[in-house]
């Protein structure tokens, strides 16, 4: 049975590092067309379309009035897109943050990180006076509302944004409709796959005898990311640094933005306090490195490489030693 398991992960992975790869390919045509930066395209269309899977989990653990889920899962994507996702593809080649449109994104992060501590207040308050629990539910439906206005009112400006460098050759409309079609197509492999590693990510670790509280925080939420981390690395390896950037940032702002929102009005956002408090802390710590990375070294190499890796090694153990 674990084989078993094991075989249709392997499989799962092959199809979605190959999803990817197209979804890469046909996401440059449509930059080219639409007159698009890298950056922006990469955000518009590979960070919503790779932060599909937190979505859809989202969406159905809010509805099973299982918020702490989203909010979790949403925690732990973030950390790894700005840890994992940038140091495994800054050992394929030197990530620069060197475009105007890269260091947008990381203010606009910056901006957004502020969003967990709102909710940590929540739950706070919430914990604090259960009297008062109504009161709170509002206040979570309006920011649930608040955060999907701030992802429309970004999506609108980062569409106004035109490329700033020659892409070359003319896509024409006939290439754009023809690599839109196929990037739908990818993008539903890349979705199915997704899902296929987290089930099975799942299912091996209870026949392995794993903790509820591994698969949460470390499988779940590192099977959600995949798409983001193989999306990333190819196009960092393909040379397109600034659209693979623009993915692994931008991914991080969707899922603070439409994916928490999305949450929220649904059902009220709410985490155990222990666990959220320590999923935000290493978060932070996860924005604060890309902050002194982006200002002061302006590049990620090898060495830093190391130092996200190792931060995300740490985030695992320790979060696997939460017990709910």
């Amino acid at each position: 049975m674990v084989a078993e398991q094991i075989a249709i992960l392997t499989v799962s992975l092959l199809v979605l590092a190959r999803s990817a790869q197209v979804l890469n390919d046909k996401a440059i045509v449509l930059a080219r067309f639409f007159k698009i930066g890298e950056a922006a395209i990469g955000f518009l269309l590979l960070s919503v379309a790779t932060s599909l899977p937190e979505l859809a989990i989202s969406i159905m653990a809010a509805l099973k009035g299982e918020s702490s889920i989203s909010v979790g899962n949403v925690l732990g994507a973030n950390t790894s897109d700005l840890t994992l996702v940038l140091g495994i593809s800054a050992l394929l080649g030197t990530v620069a943050f060197t475009s105007k449109e890269t260091r947008k994104l990381a203010k606009i992060l910056l901006l957004a990180s502020a969003i967990p501590i709102v909710i940590l207040a929540l739950n706070f308050g919430r914990a604090w006076s259960p009297a008062l629990a109504g009161i709170f539910e509002v206040l979570n439906s309006i920011t649930g509302i608040g955060l999907l206005a701030c992802f429309a009112a970004y999506a609108y400006f980062v569409l106004r944004e035109e490329i700033t460098e020659d892409y070359g050759e003319k896509v024409t409309a006939k290439q754009a409709v023809s690599s839109a079609f196929f990037f739908s197509i990818a993008l539903f492999f890349l979705v199915a796959s997704s899902n296929l590693v987290v089930d099975s990510a799942i299912m091996i670790s209870e026949l392995m005898g794993l903790s509820k509280s591994v698969v949460a925080a470390t499988i779940i939420s590192l099977g959600t990311t995949l798409p983001e981390l193989t999306v990333t690395a190819i196009a960092v390896r393909g040379k397109h640094k600034e659209l693979g950037i623009g993915n692994a940032i931008g991914s991080c702002i969707v899922n603070l933005t439409l994916i928490l929102g999305t949450s929220a009005v649904l059902n009220p956002l709410a985490a155990n306090l222990t666990a959220f408090m320590v999923l935000v802390f290493f978060y932070l710590g996860a924005v604060s490195l890309l902050w002194y990375l982006v200002l002061k070294r302006g590049r990620i190499g090898r060495g830093e490489a190391a130092i996200l890796l190792g931060y995300y090694a740490t985030f695992v153990f320790l979060s696997t030693q939460i017990r709910i």
